[in-house]
């Protein structure tokens, strides 16, 4: 089981957005899509360093991923005056808002492919969930990668014995 945390505030990877490609003036017929949230590719990279910085080899066969997504509270959330740091009574105790939880996944689905995984594909089984963090506490993701069936991998210039 790999498990690490990522501190920072998630960013959410699912929207696209597309644009052609010129050359001299001229319309290609190819376009690049890239991620409609500015805040994803640094998110990704934050993520996949600290996969690497795990020092686990890419996993092969079916795995299981668990992601908990904290954030902070708005202030509305709380009261006014001296009990600011108490919660109003009408606080909601789960993270009902934006972002999307499967948007969130799927920004760490991405970043993890080729560093965790060799594709997003061999995740089998997945739990997802957002939560408010603790006022003093970072807003962070938790990351937990469990793989369910080793698959061996095929040295190159190994002979297969039937």
């Amino acid at each position: 089981m790999v498990e690490f945390i990522v501190y920072g505030h998630p960013a959410t990877a699912g929207s696209k957005d597309s644009f052609p490609i010129r050359r001299d003036g001229r319309l290609t017929g190819r376009t690049v899509v890239v991620d409609s949230d500015r805040r994803a590719q640094p998110w990704k990279a934050h993520v996949a360093l600290a996969a690497v910085n795990t020092g686990t080899p890419c996993l092969c066969g079916a795995l299981r991923l668990d992601l908990a997504f904290y954030f902070h509270r708005p202030r509305a959330h709380y009261r006014t005056g001296r009990n600011a740091h108490l919660l109003r009574d009408a606080a909601p105790a789960e993270h009902i808002t934006r972002p999307d939880v499967l948007k969130l996944a799927r920004a760490v689905e991405d970043a993890l492919t080729g560093v965790l995984w060799r594709d997003d594909a061999q995740v089998c089984q997945e739990v997802l969930s957002k939560h408010y963090a603790e006022p003093d506490e970072p807003e962070r993701v938790v990351v937990s990668v469990e793989q369910l069936e080793v698959v061996p991998v095929p040295i190159p210039g190994q002979l297969e014995i039937a």
